[in-house]
C-alpha cells in the first residue's frame, strides 16, 4: 500500500499516522492503482525493486501461514510465492479493493486467498492465527500504534513481524541533502507522473519526513511486547528490514 521510497526524520514517539493520510478522505490508491508500480519504480529509480526483492527473500524463509498487510498491487506476495520455497496460507490483504484486484492478476497461478483487512481493525481475525506477519511500505501512512497492538495478537506465539519502511541515512549532512532534494523534487515528478494529482505525492514527502528511523522504530516494537529485534539496513539507511518475534 505505502510507496516505497522514504528517510524518516526523528520521532521519540509513536504518532497517529506520520504521513496524515485517511483513506475515507481521498482515496488516492484507488485512482492510482493500474499505474502504482509504474510510480513506484519512478521515484526510486527503480532500486525499490532491490529493496522488494531483500525482503521477499526475508519473509520466504518463515515456514508457517502467512498474512501479508498493506499487499497493494501484490509484488512482495508474487515474489516470495514465486519462489517456490515456502508452504502454508497465504492471507494477501489490503484496504483498497482496486490494488487488491491488481494484486490478484499477478497471482492467478499461485495458491492465495484475497481479503479487504483494515491493518489497524483486524477484529475478523482471531488470536494467534498466523506463523508470520509482513508488510512492506505500509506502516507510515497508518496509526502504527493499532496496527503492530493488532498484529501482536494475531501472531501465534514465537511467530514473526517482517516490515520494510522508510528509515535514515545515519550520516546527518547527507540526509540532509537527501531531504533537500526530496523537498524539491519530489512535488515536480508527482505532478508529472501523476498526472498532476497532488495526493499521490503529498502524503509520500510527510511519511519521509516523520517515519522513525531504524532504532527507534526497534524500540517501538520492543515496547508492544515483540523481543528479538533487529534491522538491516539497505541503500546507505534509506530504507530498513525489521524483524520481531512474538514471545512464547
Amino acid at each position: 500500500m505505502g510507496v516505497v521510497i522514504g528517510l524518516g526524520g526523528r520521532s521519540g514517539y509513536m504518532t497517529d499516522n506520520p504521513a496524515r493520510f485517511e483513506p475515507a478522505d481521498d482515496n488516492v490508491f484507488a485512482r492510482i492503482a493500474e499505474d502504482y508500480d509504474r510510480y513506484c519504480d519512478y521515484f526510486s529509480v527503480y532500486i525499490q525493486r532491490l529493496w522488494k526483492r531483500a525482503f521477499a527473500a526475508e519473509v520466504a524463509s518463515v515456514s508457517g501461514d502467512w498474512l501479508d498487510l498493506a499487499s497493494g498491487t501484490g509484488d512482495i506476495p508474487a515474489r516470495v510465492l514465486k519462489s517456490g520455497v515456502r508452504s502454508g496460507r497465504v492471507d494477501v490483504t489490503d484496504i483498497c479493493a482496486p490494488m487488491l484486484d491488481v494484486a490478484r492478476t499477478k497471482l492467478t497461478q499461485y495458491n492465495a486467498a484475497f481479503s479487504i483487512v483494515d491493518a489497524c481493525d483486524m477484529r475478523d481475525i482471531p488470536d494467534n492465527r498466523y506463523d508470520v506477519i509482513s508488510m512492506a511500505f505500509g506502516m507510515k501512512i497508518i496509526d502504527r500504534d493499532r496496527a503492530l497492538s493488532e498484529l501482536f495478537r494475531c501472531l501465534k506465539p514465537g511467530g514473526i513481524f517482517l516490515n520494510i519502511e522508510a528509515s535514515r541515512i545515519g550520516w546527518p549532512p547527507l540526509q540532509a541533502m537527501y531531504l533537500a532534494y526530496m523537498n524539491m523534487c519530489l512535488p515536480v515528478m508527482g505532478r508529472i507522473i501523476a498526472k498532476g494529482d497532488p495526493s499521490a505525492y503529498s502524503y509520500l514527502l510527510r511519511g519521509i519526513h516523520d517515519f522513525p528511523d531504524g532504532p527507534e522504530f526497534a524500540d517501538q516494537l520492543r515496547n508492544k511486547g515483540f523481543e528479538a529485534v533487529s534491522f538491516r539496513p539497505l541503500t546507505l539507511g534509506i530504507v530498513a528490514i525489521h524483524k520481531a518475534q512474538k514471545p512464547y
